[in-house]
Formats: structure tokens, C-alpha cells, sequence
């Protein structure tokens, strides 16, 4: 029955049934799913939260109704601390799937916690080391936490010469720890055929700016 009205696109025959089908005590776990999905279509949100909590908690380890409920809190616009909350239940339930470290990260960052988005790159980049979108963020992040330091020092008179040397310093290993991530990044998309001419580019700055003036043309040829 809910094949026939998914086929012939009818909403309403399709939450008809699968409420039926929880109403009767279903044993499927996926009935959840296509519930809360169908409602998530029509933007009826928290009929389709409260269907995929009732799943989970009836199916606590279906890591397809925890991931159901991740991509729903992100579609609501959920605080970065409630999905993360989510993220780190899915994580419990399995710790091999990077996308959901990836995701986890971006919402570590959106509430300034640095370091566990850092953590949780490294991990997803541990369980695949081809992941472009892994590499490229953890190389964003170390450049991301340069800003404020940059913005220090060019606030800074040209007598306070320790201070600059001190925050020239940091800035620079931030770029050393960027740069690794970086050029994965692009080997990474240039083995699919692609070509990212702006991370070319500051790859080439970041090692311009640490004074590897071969390296950076070697980079700023690439783009040519």
C-alpha cells in the first residue's frame, strides 16, 4: 500500500498507511523513517520530530532513524548544542562513518570550540584519508584561527618588536598546520579531474608567506 501511494506521488494515502502501520504496533523500524521523511517533505517538522523520536525510542540502536533525526535538526535550524548532542549518540552507534565527525565539526565551530572540530576532522580524515571535504575544512580552520592574531598584531606599534616576533610566530606554525590539509585537499580533487584555482592560490600565499618563494611559484604555475 505505501509503495502504491509513494509511486503515484498521493502524501496523504502515504501518512494515512504508515500511521496505520505504527498504530497497529509495527516491529519495522523503517516505518519511522519513511514516516518522518514524508512529513519532512511537506515541512511539517514537528509532526516528523515527533514521529523520530517515537521511532528511536522504541529502536534506540537504528542508526538510519539517528541520522533521520540529524538531518531534520539541521533542516529546523536546531542550536549547534542539541545537534551535537544527536551527532554524538549517532557517533556511539557508529564510529566509522567521517561524515557525520565532518558534520559534528561545523557545529563545534558555529559555538567556537576549536579544538573538538579540529578532533573530529582528524578522525574523519583517519577513517578516509580521500576525503576532499575533510582535508579542505581542517586546512580552513587553521587559517580561520590566524584571523584574530593578524588582527593583533596589525593593531600593534612597530616598537613592541617581541610581541610582533611572538605573534609572527604563531601565525606561521598555524600555517605550517594548514598546509599538509591543503594540499591534500587539491591533490585530492585534481585525481578526480577537478581544479580549485582559489586554494591554489593560498597555498601559494601561505608558502610565500613563510618565505618558500620556489614552492609558492611552483603553486602559482599550477593556476596558469
Amino acid at each position: 500500500m505505501y509503495l502504491a501511494a509513494n509511486q503515484m506521488n498521493d502524501i496523504d494515502l502515504q501518512i494515512e498507511y504508515l500511521n496505520k502501520s505504527i498504530d497497529n504496533g509495527t516491529e519495522d523500524h523503517e516505518i519511522y523513517y519513511y514516516l518522518s521523511n514524508t512529513y519532512t517533505s511537506i515541512e511539517e517538522y514537528e509532526k516528523a520530530r515527533e514521529i523520530i523520536e517515537l521511532g528511536i525510542e522504541k529502536f534506540p540502536y537504528e542508526i538510519i532513524l539517528i541520522n533521520a533525526e540529524i538531518d531534520l535538526s539541521l533542516k529546523r535550524g536546531d542550536s549547534a548544542e542539541d545537534i551535537i548532542i544527536k551527532l554524538s549518540n549517532a557517533i556511539e552507534l557508529d564510529n566509522t562513518n567521517e561524515v557525520i565527525y565532518i558534520i559534528r565539526s561545523q557545529m563545534y565551530l558555529k559555538i567556537d570550540e576549536f579544538d573538538n572540530a579540529i578532533s573530529d576532522l582528524n578522525e574523519a580524515i583517519e577513517i578516509n584519508p580521500n576525503s576532499a571535504s575533510a582535508n579542505n575544512n581542517l586546512a580552513s580552520i587553521y587559517l580561520t584561527k590566524t584571523e584574530p592574531l593578524i588582527e593583533e598584531r596589525n593593531e600593534l606599534s612597530y616598537r613592541k618588536e617581541k610581541e610582533i616576533e611572538n605573534l609572527d610566530k604563531k601565525i606561521k606554525e598555524l600555517y605550517q598546520n594548514a598546509i599538509p590539509y591543503l594540499s591534500r585537499y587539491i591533490e585530492i580533487i585534481e585525481s578526480n579531474g577537478e581544479k580549485d584555482n582559489s586554494a591554489l592560490n593560498t597555498l601559494a600565499s601561505l608558502y610565500y608567506q613563510l618565505d618558500m618563494v620556489d614552492k609558492s611559484e611552483e603553486i602559482r604555475n599550477k593556476i596558469k
